[in-house]
Order: C-alpha cells, then sequence, then structure tokens
C-alpha cells in the first residue's frame, strides 16, 4: 500500500492536471465558502488592516486593529499571534479576514479531495490547524471520510463546535497530540512552525497520529527556504516519504496580487526522499498556470490552482 501511494503520487506529481477536480465539485466547494462562511472573492489595494477597516464596523475594525498589535508585540517577545486567531473568531470579521486567504483555502481542500478520490483513502481525515472550522465543515460535505479537527486556540474550537456542529470532531490541542485515533490523511496548513526543532517535533508528530500508508497535506511558506540535507534526515527518522510537491494560492489577499506557498504531500512509512530541486519541484505547474491566470478569458475570482486544474 505504501509503495502504491508514492508511486500514485508520483504519476500525479508528474501531471498535476490530474489533481483537478470536477467542475460542478469545485463550485460546490467554492459555494459552501461563500454562502456558508462569507468566504468570497474581492479585490483591494489595501492591506488587510486597513481593508477591514473599510468593509467591517467599526467596533470589528476596532478589534481587529487591537489584536494585530498584540499580536507584533508578542512576536517581539518570542511570544504567540494567538490574538489574532481570536479576534478572527468574531462573526463579523471571520468571512472579511478569512476571504484574504480564498485561494490558499480553495487550493489546499481541492487537493487533499483529490488526493484521497486518487488513492482511495477510506479513512478518518484530520485539519490539523482547523481554526473555526472552515476546512473541516467543506471536507465533511464532499468526502465520505470522518472529519476531525485541532485548534490551540479554544475560542476557535468553540465556535467550529458550534457552526460546523456534528459533521466533524473538534478538540482543542496541537500537533504533536496524544490521541488513540490513526489518520488516512491529515492536513495541515499553515500550522508547520518555522524553527527547526519545532518542525522536527511537528513532523514527527503528523507521523504518529497516520495510519501507515497514510498521506500528510502539509502548505507552508517555510517549504521554498527549507535546507535540502535537514529536511531529509528529519523526514526520514519520521518514516515520512516523499509524494509529491505543488503550490496553492494564485489572485487573492490584501492587497490582491498573485502569491503562492509550497505544499509538500508525504507518505507514513515511505522511503521517497524529496527532491534537492524542492522549489522547482513545487513550481513545475506555474508556468502553465500564468497563462491561464493571464487570459483574458479568466475571471479574476478563478485565478487559483484549482480553477485552472477543474475538469469539465
Amino acid at each position: 500500500m505504501v509503495k502504491h501511494h508514492e508511486e500514485r503520487l508520483e504519476k500525479l506529481g508528474a501531471n498535476k492536471d490530474l489533481l483537478g477536480l470536477p467542475v460542478g465539485l469545485l463550485e460546490q466547494i467554492d459555494r459552501a465558502l461563500r454562502d456558508r462562511w462569507q468566504v468570497d472573492f474581492f479585490e483591494t489595494p489595501l492591506g488587510l488592516v486597513d481593508h477591514v477597516a473599510h468593509v467591517a464596523t467599526e467596533g470589528a475594525a476596532s478589534r481587529y486593529h487591537a489584536a494585530n498589535e498584540r499580536a507584533a508585540d508578542n512576536v517581539k517577545r518570542g511570544s504567540s499571534e494567538t490574538a489574532v486567531y481570536e479576534a478572527m473568531c468574531d462573526a463579523e470579521l471571520l468571512g472579511i479576514v478569512t476571504s484574504s486567504r480564498r485561494a490558499f483555502l480553495i487550493d489546499a481542500i481541492s487537493l487533499a479531495v483529490a488526493v484521497v478520490r486518487e488513492l482511495g483513502l477510506p479513512g478518518p481525515i484530520l485539519d490539523a490547524g482547523c481554526h473555526a472550522g472552515i476546512a473541516c465543515d467543506i471536507l465533511a460535505e464532499v468526502v465520505e471520510n470522518e472529519i476531525h479537527g485541532i485548534d490551540p486556540v479554544e475560542r476557535a474550537i468553540d465556535v467550529a463546535r458550534e457552526r460546523v456542529g456534528s459533521k466533524a470532531n473538534f478538540e482543542v490541542a496541537a500537533i504533536p497530540w496524544v490521541t488513540t485515533i490513526r489518520f488516512d490523511l491529515v492536513l495541515a496548513v499553515d500550522s508547520m512552525p518555522r524553527n527547526l526543532a519545532d518542525r522536527a517535533h511537528f513532523l514527527r508528530g503528523l507521523s504518529g497520529v497516520l495510519n501507515d500508508g497514510g498521506v500528510a497535506v502539509i502548505v507552508s511558506q517555510h517549504w521554498a527556504n527549507a535546507d535540502m540535507q535537514t529536511l531529509r534526515r528529519q523526514l526520514s527518522s519520521c518514516q515520512l516519504g516523499f509524494g509529491l510537491a505543488d503550490v496553492v494560492g494564485g489572485y487573492s489577499g490584501a492587497p490582491t496580487q498573485f502569491s503562492a506557498e509550497g505544499c509538500l504531500v508525504f507518505v507514513k512509512g515511505g522511503k521517497v526522499p524529496p527532491p534537492q530541486r524542492l522549489v522547482a519541484a513545487m513550481e513545475s505547474d506555474w508556468g502553465s498556470f500564468r497563462d491561464y491566470a493571464n487570459a483574458t478569458s479568466t475571471l479574476q475570482s478563478r485565478k487559483t490552482q484549482a480553477f485552472k486544474r477543474a475538469r469539465q
């Protein structure tokens, strides 16, 4: 099973259009994000804090601005940015702020769904760093797997339980996570630490909650700067074999522009090391995406990897 998954992922990585979902399913994901979570496309020349001030009520904008200032102070002191994630739980702010990451969210969810479908993974799925449960909600709608979400922000988990309900299981926790449940797929979007030692604990923790042959889909801005010798050593010690490399993202953000983050897919028990030219492997499809995004027929809201690869 492990070898089969590695071989199948290698083929998908060589032709990433095979990762495309049927356009109807992708539109269903997009519609759910918009209608249930108010996560929608917008275009703005403003930074996110200023955009929030422009579209939210004065009270909500003030709370978000204050949370960002607290988070900046915490980062200077080497502490966490929890204040921003707590502020995002505000019913008025959640959709507005998350919309700035719409392209990343659509692409990450779509990639996870494609991997589940292509590999025929039947077991539980974990969203590690689920925040308010948006991805869990969408996954529960489009796949038959049991869905779980963990996040260290207690307020976010409260919102997830309230808004997603029994469609998914939520706990206040982070990776490494002590649990008896073993997963066929773990999705981790922007939850991998930057620090090398912390990253090693994170990867080991992900491996620990995966079934043999289970798959980890990890989106992180830190992949682009990874030291390959260190990364290969860490992955080998965690028994995570390389599957494929990709990018998620497109036209979004505040200010709105083209941006992307690396995404690596691993198999528990695999033996294949990641390629030395990791950035080139991640960006191998970016040229054709650029052509798609620059076409006059492409809607601004559809300038994401998932929509580029969507199948009729």
